[in-house]
């Protein structure tokens, strides 16, 4: 349980992050990733951002809509 409250707290806390990430025109899962890398955000874990973390990232910020 603990584990699924802090997957969604953090994704409830990049959310607005990927919208503006979204409306500059990064849309795929890898420029994505490579635009939160940029801005130093990090994975839930602490670590950088790839394909499948952003996928996981975004189906909890469904979740949370």
């Amino acid at each position: 349980a603990t584990v699924h409250a802090n997957a969604k707290h953090h994704a409830a806390d990049l959310a607005l992050v990927v919208e503006d990430i979204r409306n500059s025109g990064a849309t795929s899962l890898r420029a994505i990733a490579s635009e939160l890398d940029a801005r130093g955000m990090l994975t839930r874990r602490g670590g950088r951002w790839h394909v499948s973390t952003v996928r996981n990232l975004l189906k909890w910020i469904d979740r949370t809509d």
